[in-house]
């Protein structure tokens, strides 16, 4: 199945949460993942066939980042994801999602 996305910037509560959830669902693959000296970690994930294009994670700093999290784009879509195989991919993601939400 291919998965395409262009570069995306993303504000999440939890790196490893955040990557997992992209993990499970779309198959995704750690290509950089570094913390800096003053504690600030840079995590880019990708998917096959993106040749290095994906997902930056920003942890957020703030309560006003806090809430802005899964808010950022209000209620516009955050992600477009193109596949060549939409079913399984939806089946995935149901049943990952509901996984999950148990967690």
């Amino acid at each position: 199945m291919n998965i395409n996305i262009g570069r995306i910037v993303i504000l999440v509560n939890d790196y490893d949460k955040a990557f997992e959830f992209y993990k499970q669902i779309f198959f995704a693959k750690k290509l950089y993942d570094e913390t800096t000296p003053e504690g600030q970690r840079f995590l880019h994930i990708s998917f096959s066939g993106n040749n290095g294009i994906g997902i930056w994670f920003l942890k957020t700093d703030s309560d006003n980042q806090k809430d802005k999290v899964g808010k950022q784009t209000a209620g516009q879509p955050t992600i477009v994801f193109y596949t060549d195989d939409i079913e399984p991919l939806y089946e995935r993601l149901q049943k990952i999602t509901w996984r999950l939400s148990k967690n």
